[in-house]
C-alpha cells in the first residue's frame, strides 16, 4: 500500500502570527515566504495545494 505524503509528515502551518488578506491563497509550507496568489491552485515550488 502506497503511503500518502501527509501520512508521514505533519503539514500544519503555524499562521496565527501572520495575517493574510481575504481572497488570497498561499502555500502552507511557505516555500516562497509570504507570497500570495489571487486564485487557488498548487504551489509552483513544492506542488502542495494553496490554502485561503
Amino acid at each position: 500500500m502506497k503511503e500518502d505524503c501527509c501520512d508521514k509528515h505533519n503539514h500544519t502551518a503555524n499562521i496565527s502570527n501572520k495575517s493574510f488578506d481575504t481572497g488570497k491563497y498561499y502555500c502552507p509550507m511557505q516555500c516562497e515566504g509570504d507570497k500570495t496568489y489571487k486564485q487557488a491552485g498548487d504551489c509552483p515550488v513544492c506542488g502542495m495545494h494553496l490554502v485561503k
